[in-house]
């Protein structure tokens, strides 16, 4: 099973809603104006909704509600505008810009003065030394369950150098275009976030999760500086990285309030839940995009969603190598990964048999969402 550009793509979206507030000053700052998301898919909304149908924008998959900048736009009284688009890259992000700049004259010529500019991008122009972007590597690494194939050099990433220098490019235009608006460059969170385990991803290895969360590192770190270097040609420019990676804490790893989903599936393909952020994870960009413009906004009253029980039935699915309905203790082990140790046995086996209701050293359905629960507290007291 191989994740498609169009799902994994880091993209990203916001809404437009009608005519320009006045301005108005909160705290020591002056609000007004817009707040505009541009970008990829992790500001667009993608991992709100199971099925492209449930989006807007056709297959731009715009959520024009609950991201990050339509909840902030909300809180400070201004309008939504989402120009942000599903496995947006660098250069279909240039002319969300540019196209910006042609539809409000107005606001371009006022330098966007008391508004919020803010977007995920990057993460789609990724390419491997073969030639592979970030999600065809997602695709093939991860979702496939391919062995070790994140070991193999024709798999590391080969652009980094011309990504951050494209991104460089992009920030200038936007802080020029756009000097007197606030500028936010969101960060990506970690996709696995792995600890003892990766429940939720059946058949990963701890290399493989490990090695993924790294290359999210190091174009974060990309990310961060190309703004440096922008901000400090336009110092007047209010232009920041926002590091989120203390906000989305639970990647698709966790087997509870996860903030990035684990892989997902729309009938017997895959969702575009897939790998992107859950509803919580979008009220935690929230979160940090207002605590990063000095807003001390109320907490996003947007509701984050259970565990879906058609997820639960998957990774019990998954999980089953017997394919009997029924976990083995075996099965349970081998959920802490080919390198756990003695400590993380001891801790599955002694889960596996408070779930094991009947005592009969297997798992049906039910005890292993009473399973899933017991992980999930000891998740939250470690």
């Amino acid at each position: 099973m191989v994740l498609s550009k169009a799902l994994i793509a880091m993209t990203l979206a916001a809404p437009a809603f009608g005519l320009r507030v006045h301005k108005r000053t909160h705290g020591n700052a002056t609000a007004g104006g817009y707040v505009v998301t541009l970008g990829d898919s992790y500001a667009s909304g993608v991992g709100i909704f199971k099925k492209p149908a449930d989006y807007e924008g056709g297959d731009c998959l715009r959520d024009m509600k609950t991201i990050a900048g339509a909840q902030f736009a909300n809180a400070e009284g201004m309008q939504s505008r989402n120009e942000a688009c599903a496995g947006g890259e660098v250069p279909d992000a240039v002319e969300q810009f540019a196209n910006l700049q042609r539809t409000y004259p107005s606001e371009a010529a006022n330098s966007w003065d008391g508004s919020v500019i803010v977007f995920t991008i990057g993460g789609n122009d990724i390419r491997t030394h073969k030639g592979e972007s970030w999600g065809d590597l997602l695709g093939s690494c991860i979702a496939s369950f391919y062995g070790g194939c994140h070991e193999a050099d024709e798999n590391q990433v080969a652009n980094f150098d011309a990504l951050q220098a494209s991104l460089e490019a992009f920030y200038t235009q936007v802080a020029q275009g756009a000097s007197k608006a606030s500028i936010r460059v969101l960060g990506y969170p970690k996709l696995l976030r792995r600890g003892w385990h990766c429940i939720p991803v059946p058949g990963l290895s701890g290399g493989a999760a490990d090695w993924a969360d790294d290359m999210v590192d190091e174009l974060n770190g990309r990310l961060s500086s190309a703004v440096s270097k922008v901000k400090g040609a336009n110092r007047k420019v209010d232009i920041e990285f926002v590091d989120v990676g203390s906000y989305l804490t639970k990647g698709a790893c966790s087997t509870s309030g996860q903030h990035v989903h684990a892989i997902v599936l729309n009938g017997l393909s895959l969702s575009p839940m897939t790998f992107h952020p859950h509803q919580r994870g979008y009220n935690q960009y929230y979160k940090a995009l207002g605590n990063s413009l000095g807003r001390s906004n109320p907490p996003s009253q947007v509701p984050g969603g259970p565990l879906e029980p058609w997820q639960v039935e998957s990774i019990f699915g998954k999980w089953d190598s017997r394919q009997v309905g029924k976990l083995s203790l075996e099965d349970i082990l081998s959920m802490g990964g080919e390198d756990a140790g003695v400590d993380v046995s001891r801790r599955l086996r002694a889960f596996f048999n408070e779930a094991d209701k009947d005592q009969d050293r297997e798992l049906d359905f039910a005890e292993f969402q009473d399973f899933l629960t017991i992980v999930a507290n000891a998740e939250e007291s470690s």
